[in-house]
Order: structure tokens, then C-alpha cells, then sequence
């Protein structure tokens, strides 16, 4: 219906009539969906160091079967990738182990780049395995000690473990890393029972409740790891 509105000497036509939708074919759904949230090429710039360091980062997180990525954001968190970094706690070198912590993983010169870095590999791997996988909870264990987790039954209420936890996973999001904040390690770290392929990480996911995972296996048609990892990580639950 075309309906004539007369206003100030002027003749106006108005449509009445409802709009007529077009009807959106699933092709080009798909490209729109395509266009606007396709994965964002991959860059690890935040995570970049030295090739002599990359290597040893490599070699430790295959020797504890744990992400290597995960391992180089902790170590960009505490000193930057500096081997000569001595916080005024006296955490030392790259991993920033404490004197007493570096004793018992076995570390004699914490200012060697390998010996520290293994050394911190082995206490994030623990912490994992501790933490049934839990990858914020082990962040947190790495910054305020093992005992503020279990007391607090979580990240303990403090404002420099809040932000470590955020910042190291913030780097993560920032290289379009994608590590679930939950996940289950199924090999053990102790070296008589590590897997003889330890290049090869074992994970079993963590189950999603119905709404969540038809979400994710809808985003992941999209490409979007950013939001599919926010969202895999505000709805996994342990068992």
C-alpha cells in the first residue's frame, strides 16, 4: 500500500507495505562469516628471544611435555628473557627462580640460561600436574607458591598474582596462542613413566555442557580462536 502524505507544499510517497527480505543463502553466510571472522594470521612477536634461547625453550618443554608457548610467556612475564635478572626478592635469572626453589629442582647456577630454564619447565610441569591441569592455577602457584593456591582454594587475593595470571595469559591472546585454561595432562612427569614420544603432548579435553559446546562447534566454523578460547575457558568445568 503506498500511502500520500502533503506536508509544507511538498507530495510524499510513504510505503506502507512491509519490507521485503531477501533471503540469505548459506554460501554467502558463510562468506560473510568468513570475511568478518576469519583467524587473524598467527604472530608470536610478543613471545620472540634469541635463537639460542628458542632452542632451549624447545628442548624444555619437550623434555617436561608441556606447551612451549605456555613456558616462554612465563619466562617473558618474570625477566623479560634476561639471564642476568635478580628481582630484589632474589628471584634469579630468566625463570626467576628462588634460591630455595632452584636448590631443590636441581639447579646449581641459576643465572645459566638451560640450567634455569629447565629448572622452571620442571616447577611449571609439577605445578600443572599438581593443579590437574589447570593452567591458571599453576600460573599462580608460579608466582605466590603452591601453599597461597591450596589455602585460598584458588588465585589467591592478590593483586600481583591477579595481574601475573592475566598478563601471562593476555601475551598468549596477544600471539593468538590458544591454550584452554583447562586441560588434563595425561602423561606423568616423573621420568620413569614419561612417555618414550616426548615430543608428542597427550591432553584430554575438559567436558563442555551441552549449550556451550554446540557454541564452540558453532565458532569454529568461524575461525575466531580468541572467542572460541574465551569462551571454552568461561564454561569448562573439571570433573
Amino acid at each position: 500500500m503506498i500511502q500520500k502524505i502533503d506536508s509544507y507544499n511538498s507530495t510524499v510517497l510513504i510505503s506502507t507495505a512491509p519490507p521485503i527480505i531477501e533471503p540469505v543463502i548459506a554460501d554467502d553466510f558463510q562468506v560473510i562469516l568468513d570475511t568478518q571472522y576469519s583467524e587473524q594470521p598467527s604472530t608470536n612477536e610478543v613471545l620472540v628471544c634469541s635463537e639460542e634461547l628458542e632452542a632451549i625453550f624447545q628442548k624444555a618443554a619437550s623434555t617436561y611435555n608441556i606447551s612451549v608457548d605456555l613456558l616462554k610467556a612465563v619466562a617473558k612475564a618474570e625477566s623479560d628473557f634476561n639471564p642476568n635478572c635478580t628481582s630484589s626478592s632474589g628471584a634469579m635469572g630468566i625463570m626467576q627462580l628462588m634460591p630455595g626453589t632452584a636448590k631443590e629442582l636441581g639447579v646449581t647456577n641459576a643465572y645459566d640460561p638451560e640450567e634455569n630454564i629447565m629448572g622452571g619447565a620442571k616447577y611449571l610441569a609439577e605445578n600443572l600436574k599438581i593443579f590437574k591441569g589447570d593452567v591458571s592455577l599453576s600460573l599462580a602457584a608460579y608466582n605466590a607458591g603452591r601453599g597461597a593456591v591450596e589455602k585460598y582454594d584458588g588465585i589467591p587475593p592478590y593483586k600481583e598474582t591477579q595481574n601475573y595470571v592475566k598478563k601471562i595469559l593476555g601475551f598468549l591472546e596477544d600471539s593468538n596462542i590458544t591454550i584452554p585454561d583447562v586441560y588434563v595432562e595425561q602423561s606423568n612427569i616423573n621420568s620413569s613413566s614419561v612417555s618414550n614420544n616426548k615430543n608428542t603432548p597427550k591432553f584430554q579435553p575438559v567436558k563442555l555442557n551441552a549449550s556451550a559446546k554446540k557454541a564452540l562447534e558453532q565458532l569454529s566454523n568461524t575461525g575466531n580462536t580468541l572467542l572460541m578460547t574465551r569462551l571454552y575457558t568461561e564454561n569448562t568445568y573439571k570433573k
